[in-house]
C-alpha cells in the first residue's frame, strides 16, 4: 500500500481522505496518487487557499492534452469523493460532476442582500399606466418570483401550474410532463404555501371567475409565458442598486440556483448530512440523478 506526503494547505484533509476510504476496507492506492497529484496542483494554483471551489477547481477539471475521457472521469471522481468527505466534516466544498464533459456557464447565484433588494423592487413596483391586467399580474409576480426561490422550480415549470395541481393540505404542487417528461412533487414551506393560497383568495376575487391557471396571463385563459417572466425579472433586476456593479446578470434560473446553494449551506450549518439529503434534493429539484445536482 503505497503511502504520500501532503504539504498543500489542505495537506490534512487530503490524508484524512485517504485514511478514512482505506479505513473502510478500500485499498485506494490508484486514488491515493490522484490525491497526491492534486496535493501538487493546488500548492501551484491556490497557494494557502483552503476553500474549495468551483474557481479554486477549474483548472483541475479542465482536459489535458492526449487525455482520454475516462482518465479525465477518473481524476475528476476522486476528488469529488473528496470534496463528499469535506463536506461531510461540516465545511463546505464544492462537489464537481463525474462526468464533466463540457464547461458549464457560471451562473450568479445571489445574496441575501440582492434577494432583498430584488423583492423589494418587486413588491414596491407601481406602472406607469393601471390597466385591469395589468394591476392583477403586479400581485402574480410577488408570488411566481417567490414559489421559484423557495422551491427551485424551473421557469417552465412555474408558469404551467394549474390550480387543481396544487395539494393544499400536504403543501406540495405536482409537476407534470417536467424535463425528461417526468411527473414529481414538489414541496413547499409552510409560509409560501399559505402565500400562495392568499394569492388564489385574490386572483378569484379579482378577475371574478375560476381560471384553471396559477398565474395566468393578461387573458385568463392563457398561463403567464415565460419569456414575458424572463423580462419582467429583468426589468425588477435593474431596479436594484446591484444591478450597475454586476458583472453577470441573474436570471429567472439564477433564483434556482440559489435555492439549491442556501438549502445545501443550511444543512451543513446545522450539521445535516448532506449526502444523506442530496438525493431527497434532487427528486425536488427534478434532476435523473445527485450528479446533476453537484453541478449546482
Amino acid at each position: 500500500m503505497r503511502t504520500y506526503s501532503y504539504y498543500s494547505s489542505i495537506a490534512e484533509d487530503l490524508k484524512g481522505f485517504i485514511d478514512y476510504k482505506r479505513a473502510l476496507g478500500y485499498k485506494y492506492d490508484s486514488e491515493a496518487y490522484q490525491i497526491h497529484c492534486f496535493d501538487r496542483y493546488w500548492i501551484e494554483t491556490n497557494g494557502q487557499n483552503t476553500e474549495i471551489t468551483y474557481e479554486s477547481l477549474k483548472g483541475w477539471m479542465e482536459r489535458r492534452t492526449g487525455e482520454s475521457v475516462s482518465s479525465r472521469s477518473a481524476r475528476i471522481s476522486v476528488v469529488k469523493q473528496l470534496s463528499l468527505y469535506i463536506n461531510g466534516l461540516g465545511v463546505a466544498a464544492y462537489v464537481p460532476m463525474e462526468k464533466y464533459m463540457k464547461e458549464h456557464p457560471v451562473i450568479h447565484v445571489l445574496s441575501a442582500e440582492e434577494i432583498q433588494a430584488l423583492f423589494e423592487a418587486i413588491d414596491n413596483y407601481t406602472p406607469k399606466r393601471y390597466p385591469t391586467f395589468s394591476v392583477r399580474m403586479r400581485a402574480e409576480y410577488k408570488v411566481i418570483f417567490r414559489l421559484i426561490l423557495t422551491t427551485g422550480l424551473r421557469r417552465s415549470e412555474a408558469v404551467c401550474i394549474r390550480i387543481r395541481d396544487v395539494d393544499w393540505l400536504a403543501g406540495t404542487i405536482t409537476i407534470f410532463d417536467g424535463k425528461g417528461n417526468k411527473d414529481r412533487l414538489v414541496y413547499m414551506a409552510v409560509d409560501m404555501a399559505a402565500l400562495l393560497k392568499e394569492y388564489v383568495k385574490y386572483l378569484f376575487d379579482f378577475v371574478h371567475t375560476e381560471t384553471e391557471w396559477l398565474f395566468p396571463s393578461f387573458r385568463i385563459e392563457d398561463h403567464v409565458s415565460g419569456i414575458g417572466l424572463a423580462l419582467k425579472f429583468k426589468h425588477y433586476w435593474k431596479l436594484t442598486p446591484y444591478a450597475k456593479t454586476c458583472e453577470k446578470d441573474p436570471t429567472i434560473h439564477s433564483l434556482r440556483h440559489t435555492y439549491v446553494v442556501f438549502r445545501m449551506n443550511l444543512w451543513i450549518a446545522q450539521g445535516v448530512d448532506t449526502n444523506v439529503m442530496l438525493p431527497y434534493l434532487s427528486r425536488q429539484l427534478g434532476h435523473k440523478s445527485p450528479d446533476e445536482t453537484f453541478y449546482y
